[in-house]
């Protein structure tokens, strides 16, 4: 990766502070609160299981094994999820990074 860069997308500023949240994934915390979980793009399962840990969160019946259903109910516990990259310059990025961020409720 040549240009790795964790912008928050919620607040579009760096987001430099590694996390001290145990994770499988690369992680870091935004200080909007945003957090981002980076990991290969064959990975997208450990994202989602970090965020579920980190958020504590569970899945409906029929979302286990499915990363986009499992993706829908974090949304639906009140957490907004959005994705980026940490190398927009590159055509075919390896890794692959989804923010989270609980609703702001103002």
């Amino acid at each position: 990766m040549s240009t790795v860069s964790w912008i928050c997308p919620w607040c579009d500023t760096p987001a430099s502070r590694d996390s001290a949240k145990r994770t499988l994934c690369a992680c870091r915390e935004c200080t909007c609160g945003a957090i981002g979980l980076a990991a290969q793009m064959c990975d997208t399962d450990e994202i989602v299981g970090d965020a579920t840990n980190l958020f504590q969160l569970g899945w409906q019946a029929g979302s286990v094994g499915f990363t986009d259903l499992q993706l829908a109910d974090i949304v639906r516990s009140g957490i907004d999820v959005r994705g980026g990259m940490l190398d927009p310059d590159d055509l075919f990025p390896s890794h692959r990074v989804i923010w989270f961020r609980k609703f702001d409720s103002t």
